[in-house]
């Protein structure tokens, strides 16, 4: 029986559960992620991509950036386009933080590729993942993830490779996104080691060849 995550496997009987095979749907060719040259910076980059719906949280991150000072000093750009991009673009004018927060719509995959290797930070604050294979792509070009600690996001990102949030209300997650974060833009060499544990760790597991 293969089964993507943890939290599938435990919904399998557990009479059958000596014949499971934990097996992630998402993989990755490790020769079309090159090698990442760490940049220091004076303001550090925090990245979001992903479809602009209410359940992957993106507002999340903007809510952050208006509590926290700390945050304001450094940059935000959300990629993608979805039912919530206007919302989110108002969001950003209402609070005055244009000079902080980009919001780029939809980019060609070369794009994406390139805010990846430039990130920082990859922040996802999704609560209803299947796998999450943003995450893998993030982690191959180097960039440490916060994640909430439940479903596919929770297992593509193992200790020492980023920053797990707990599960918990909206008002949870987004403190628990603020503090991590803060505590990663203060941090270069954190991040830097963080996003090289995440590409080991995901070239060992995530390679076509390795399945």
């Amino acid at each position: 029986i293969l089964a993507g995550y943890a939290h599938t496997v435990g919904d399998i009987p557990k009479r059958d559960h000596d014949r499971v095979i934990e097996f992630s749907e998402g993989g990755i060719h490790p020769e079309d992620f090159p090698e990442r040259v760490f940049v220091e910076k004076e303001k550090a980059t925090i990245l979001f991509v992903g479809r602009l719906v209410p359940f992957k949280q993106p507002e999340v991150l903007i809510r952050c950036f208006e509590r926290s000072a700390v945050l304001r000093a450094h940059r935000l750009v959300i990629v993608g386009d979805g039912p919530e991009l206007v919302r989110l673009q108002a969001l950003v004018q209402e609070k005055n933080l244009t000079d902080c927060i980009e919001l780029t719509g939809t980019l060609p995959i070369e794009s994406v590729r390139k805010h990846m290797y430039d990130a920082d930070i990859f922040a996802f604050p999704s609560i209803r993942e299947q796998g999450g294979g943003v995450l893998t792509m993030a982690s191959m070009s180097a960039t440490p993830c916060v994640v909430v600690d439940y479903g596919g996001p929770s297992c593509r990102v193992p200790q020492g490779c980023g920053l797990k949030i707990p599960m918990g209300t909206v008002e949870d997650i987004i403190q628990g996104f603020t503090a991590a974060l803060e505590s990663l833009v203060s941090d270069p060499e954190r991040r830097q080691s963080m996003g090289k544990a995440a590409r080991e760790f995901t070239e060992k597991y995530y390679s076509w060849e390795w399945k």
